[in-house]
């Protein structure tokens, strides 16, 4: 990687740090914790866990289908992120931008989600 490379990561990622302390201030000023735990407190759990389970499988079938479009030249794991990595971008950003990361995420090797997995295809 070149240092170019470094430093526009590295300035990507003070920028996110920014943006998500700002996020954080903004819901700490304006979020009512009180309200936060009673609402927290009303959750049924047993009615939660069910659907985020069937949430998390529904997921998954999309990627499993998205890799079979793809001729699956993409592992699952990869196209379970780069799905979720569109329907992130789709929730933060206008006009269904997502559809566009999730092109871009596709083409772009060396994909990097997290701290954790490194994707390289």
């Amino acid at each position: 990687m070149t240092e170019k490379n470094k430093k526009g990561i590295n300035l990507r990622f003070v920028i996110g740090i920014v943006i998500s302390l700002v996020a954080l201030t903004m819901l700490i000023i304006l979020v009512d914790e009180q309200q936060v735990v009673a609402a927290l407190k009303q959750i049924n759990i047993l009615v939660v866990a069910p659907l985020m389970l069937l949430l998390a499988l529904a997921l998954l079938g999309r990627a499993f289908a998205w890799r079979i479009i793809l001729q699956e030249k993409v592992s699952l794991l990869q196209s379970f992120f780069i799905i979720n990595a569109g329907y992130l971008v789709n929730t933060i950003l206008p006009i269904r931008l997502g559809e566009l990361a999730r092109v871009f995420y596709y083409f772009r090797p060396g994909l990097v989600f997290g701290a954790q997995y490194r994707l390289s295809w």
